[in-house]
């Protein structure tokens, strides 16, 4: 049976899932704090985990065939007092740049 759509997160080409992960508390939280952190909740074998200190958030890959698995153990979870919500990672969008996008709609400009 199918899993419901983002359910098993962005399926990449070696055959595992990226999950985005975001929680207030991860802000400023080395990389491998929250690592040990998602191993330690998830109860599967994480392939990878990328985070910027100062960001909120982590991108989670894990094997295709654990994603269920991993996305129930930790949505909902609490990082510290926070918690933690899980969704489908998914590239960047190389034309969302809301820099770039403020300064063309003339919102960034001062009068």
């Amino acid at each position: 049976e199918p899993a419901a759509p983002g359910a098993a997160g962005k399926e990449v080409e070696d055959g595992c899932s990226v999950f985005h992960l975001s929680s207030k508390d991860f802000v400023r939280c080395p990389s491998d704090k929250v690592e040990t952190w998602v191993s330690s909740k998830a109860g599967v074998p994480i392939k990878k985990c990328f985070k910027v200190k100062q960001r909120g958030y982590a991108f989670v890959t894990v094997a295709t065939e654990d994603a269920e698995a991993f996305r129930a153990a930790l949505e909902g979870a609490s990082f510290r007092n926070g918690p933690v919500t899980v969704k489908a990672g998914h590239d960047r969008d190389p034309n969302s740049n809301w820099r770039k996008k403020s300064r063309r709609d003339g919102e960034g400009e001062e009068p």
